[in-house]
């Protein structure tokens, strides 16, 4: 969802070596934000028409859909959407913070990132809540002061939400073509940022220390304002999060599994199985919590005649468990071997493949 083409490109020579084992990789290269843009190396634009040659510059360079972000304007969003069906790519991404979740649906948006702009959206006062943030946002401190009433309006999405009003909005979302990413483990991840055992978390040895480091919200643009009540508020809008993905599931919307990476307390390859729980836990089978990760990316990419599910004359992507995950989801952890496109990585291998990483860790 955010890198460079050169690393995509990079990757795959890679792997085709055979120098090191590498997913299959879809990447949108640049994020697409708004002016000013919040991430260092993002596309920023300003208008509509600048947004159009933005998105026919990404589509050139080899981007494999468009990642819209939080600070696009409306008519911005709108021109993207536009843009990147010209160029036949999906779009995908944030809800920006003054488009509503109803538009970005009707829009063929491809994918909601966690649960950006629901909050808001299941509120009984999503128009005035919307109104507020686009004057903070036309204002002379502009985003700045977008952000202070962003972080004001949250204890309202909390006492405002109306569960009928959301029930009505999963239900369009299960009729359109958007899925949906919640990426549930993150939003939980800064809610609690302020949780001290956090640092207990034995997965910290695969992290390097200047990278766990950055996870401290002093250090971190996003949270270094937060007030202790700011975070009592953030563990509310969370458990508001976990009910409308709960909604969400029960009205039929499509989802996939994923985690966003480098962001805090998210852990490579463990935090997917933390994922996996936490769409048990708002009421998928473990069935379907495994599709999730399995078959629904293959009918995600339209990719079923060679992908997703174990057959004969599929590509060989397949994890053996010592466990049955149809008992109990935490068996995905329970891992005995896997087989990346075609390529047995046993146990021993597996071993070698986490020691390496928790010497790096280490600076070994």
């Amino acid at each position: 969802m955010f890198g460079r083409v050169a690393w995509y490109d990079s990757a795959r020579a890679i792997g085709a070596r055979g120098d090191l084992l590498v997913p299959r990789i879809v990447g949108a290269g640049h994020i697409l934000d708004g002016t000013p843009g919040i991430w260092p190396g993002s596309v920023t634009v300003r208008g509509a028409e600048q947004t159009r040659r933005a998105v026919d510059s990404l589509a050139r360079t080899g981007a494999g859909f468009i990642k819209v972000y939080s600070r696009l304007m409306p008519d911005e969003f709108r021109a993207a959407a536009e843009q990147a069906r010209a160029n036949k790519l999906h779009f995908a991404g944030h809800v920006p913070s003054l488009v509503t979740v109803d538009e970005a649906v009707a829009l063929d948006m491809r994918t909601i990132e966690h649960l950006q702009q629901f909050t808001t959206a299941c509120s009984s006062r999503e128009t005035e809540l919307r109104a507020e943030l686009a004057a903070a946002v036309a204002s002379p401190k502009a985003w700045d002061s977008a952000a202070v009433i962003s972080r004001g309006q949250l204890v309202q999405q909390v006492e405002t939400f109306d569960a009928t009003r959301c029930r009505g909005l999963a239900q369009r979302v299960a009729r359109s073509n958007t899925w949906m990413v919640p990426t549930m483990t993150v939003l939980r991840a800064v809610a609690y940022l302020d949780d001290t055992t956090l640092k207990a978390d034995p997965r910290l040895k695969y992290i390097p220390a200047f990278f766990s480091m950055s996870w401290d919200p002093t250090k971190d643009f996003r949270f270094r304002a937060v007030t202790a009540e700011g975070w009592v508020a953030r563990k509310k809008v969370y458990q508001r999060q976990v009910e409308i993905a709960r909604l969400l599931h029960a009205e039929g919307a499509k989802f996939l599994a994923g985690t966003d990476l480098s962001n805090p307390w998210i852990f490579p390859g463990f935090s997917l199985h933390d994922e996996l729980a936490n769409f048990v836990s708002i009421g998928m089978t473990p069935l379907q919590a495994l599709q999730s990760a399995t078959l629904n990316p293959a009918r995600f990419y339209a990719a079923t005649d060679s992908m997703g599910t174990v057959r004969e004359g599929k590509v060989a992507d397949i994890v053996i468990l010592d466990g049955n995950p149809l008992a109990d989801i935490a068996n995905v952890g329970r891992i005995h071997s896997v087989v990346v496109n075609g390529v047995l990585v046993d146990a021993k291998r597996r071993g070698s493949i986490l020691l390496a990483a928790e010497r790096l860790a280490a600076g070994r």
